[in-house]
């Protein structure tokens, strides 16, 4: 009607057109995962719990625990976690673009590169200063590498494939939308995600680790939040874990 205010956004059908992406960090667009338990952001955990289990029953029966074998479990922890919650909200008919899977555009790809950055020169030197100073250095037992092709494909499989899909899944995709439908805004819920990341990372890295992806975790807690799905924070993490967990242990292992 003439003289009604224009809206800054038009719906259509579930999503929204925002007028800058700004708006669209901020914005409390509803979720299908509402459909969900709330309690179900607790999953965010559960790899965790799993291994946590597995790594104590193998610790008993006195079978030693190798760098191969608890990536496997983590693996299969991971699965266990992300298939289930999918299937939950299959059964609910929730579409599996709420969790943010999504393929990437050229957006998406330029900002996880710019993140990828991000973490390589400005979160790991500022965590480098900070644990220093703290006495936590960050573990260097990702910096091994066995090259033979079973260990190395499962290393492939666990840090660069099935590890960062699954955690961006649960911990962006999944758990700052249902927070956010629960009534919390997309900055407490990001910060939210964001300390159960790193708090998830402390038992198996220790401090120094979880300071820096706390630090490193921001950005994409930020790109999940502006883009509303995970392929620029998941391309970040691709980008980060191929270098953290391939490139750096094969070149650490040759000098």
């Amino acid at each position: 009607m003439e003289g009604e205010p224009q809206s800054t956004k038009v719906r259509t059908g579930q999503a929204a057109i925002f007028d800058s992406p700004i708006e669209h960090a901020f914005s409390r667009e509803p979720s299908d995962l509402v459909r969900l338990p709330l309690a179900t952001v607790g999953m965010v955990f559960l790899p965790l719990i799993l291994s946590e289990i597995c790594w104590a029953i193998l610790k008993r029966a006195d079978i030693p625990m190798t760098h191969m074998i608890g990536e496997i479990i983590y693996i299969a922890a991971n699965i266990i976690t992300v298939v289930p919650l999918a299937l939950m909200a299959r059964a609910k008919g929730i579409s599996t673009v709420a969790f943010g899977w999504q393929l990437p555009k050229s957006n998406d790809l330029g900002l996880g590169v710019a993140g990828f950055l991000y973490g390589l020169l400005i979160a790991y030197p500022v965590a480098a200063i900070i644990n220093g100073r703290l006495g936590t250095p960050i573990p260097t037992h990702v910096l091994s590498i066995d090259l033979r092709p079973v260990p190395i494909l499962v290393q492939i499989l666990y840090a660069v494939i099935l590890g960062p899909f699954c955690e961006e899944t649960v911990f962006r995709g999944f758990a700052i939308p249902r927070l956010m439908a629960a009534g919390l805004g997309p900055l407490a819920a990001g910060a939210l995600s964001l300390l159960a990341f790193a708090a998830a990372h402390l038992i198996g890295w220790g401090i120094g680790a979880a300071i820096f992806i706390l630090l490193w975790a921001i950005l994409p807690t930020a790109l999940y939040l502006l883009r509303r799905n995970i392929a620029a924070s998941l391309t970040m993490h691709v980008l980060n874990n191929i270098i953290a967990f391939v490139v750096l242990p094969i070149f650490m292992s040759n000098h």
